[in-house]
């Protein structure tokens, strides 16, 4: 019986075969004109299924390369304990920094985030705090988007007391400082960058900057990954994987867990 990993390499090694012949009666064709054609149609063929991939890998290299790093202008006032005032999150764009991000460790899906008349405690907010270091890095509070029970989206204030967290609803946030964000697609949806700012609120200027860059997910239904069998075992398409610059997170507001 062939293992997975066998029969990718033989369904692959046939297209190989397959690509090889089809340049191979392009050469024959038209090799008293155009000499090289076959080795083009060749590995046109043979790289048809993977365009996408390929492009996709050039432009994370580029950025590796080129355009990953961070930028710090300036960094937030602390006060003795090395915290800054207060925290807006609710401003970010897209799903790249939604409660999502940061709940992920606590096995918490993004719609799973539902507030039930104030009940806040049941869906594990305390230990979202506690499992993070936001008190250890935020004065006063901080400000995130959460989900009421019909799923609409809320924004929620969590203060830091001594004795145990504080929550309300606010309609405005208030913070002193602010993680603004929204993506961009490029080449026809094949990969999209995200700009992230640190804002200072109260002098409106900004404090530093991150990026990251993602890219789409392959539809099963394509040619390399019904036919060619470019998925997991559990059927995952392959694809590239996301990066991203974390100066604001890391090296700015110093958080470890966000």
């Amino acid at each position: 019986m062939l293992t997975w990993g066998l029969l990718v390499i033989i369904v692959n090694v046939v297209y190989l075969l397959f690509a090889w012949f089809i340049g191979y009666l392009a050469y024959k064709f038209f090799k008293h004109k155009y000499r090289h054609i076959g080795k083009i149609v060749f590995i046109v063929v043979l790289l048809a299924p993977f365009w996408d991939l390929i492009i996709q890998k050039s432009v994370k290299t580029y950025y590796q390369a080129f355009k990953m790093e961070g930028e710090i202008y300036a960094y937030p006032e602390v006060d003795a304990e090395g915290k800054i005032e207060s925290l807006d999150l609710t401003s970010i764009k897209g799903n790249s920094w939604p409660i999502s991000y940061y709940l992920g460790h606590l096995g918490l899906k993004y719609k799973e985030i539902i507030f039930k008349n104030n009940e806040i405690s049941t869906f594990k907010i305390n230990n979202f705090v506690k499992e993070t270091d936001f008190d250890e890095r935020i004065k006063n509070f901080l400000e995130i988007k959460v989900f009421d029970s019909n799923e609409e989206e809320k924004k929620l204030r969590v203060r830091f007391d001594d004795a145990k967290p504080q929550f309300e609803y606010i309609e405005n946030g208030s913070a002193r400082y602010k993680i603004d964000g929204e993506n961009e697609r490029f080449l026809f949806g094949l990969y999209t960058q995200g700009t992230y700012l640190l804002i200072d609120n109260k002098t409106n200027k900004i404090l530093a900057k991150d990026i990251s860059v993602s890219f789409s997910r392959d539809n099963e239904n394509k040619f390399r990954n019904k036919y060619l069998l470019w998925v997991s075992g559990n059927g995952i398409p392959f694809n590239i994987s996301q990066i991203k610059s974390s100066v604001i997170k890391e090296k700015v507001l110093k958080l470890k867990k966000f």
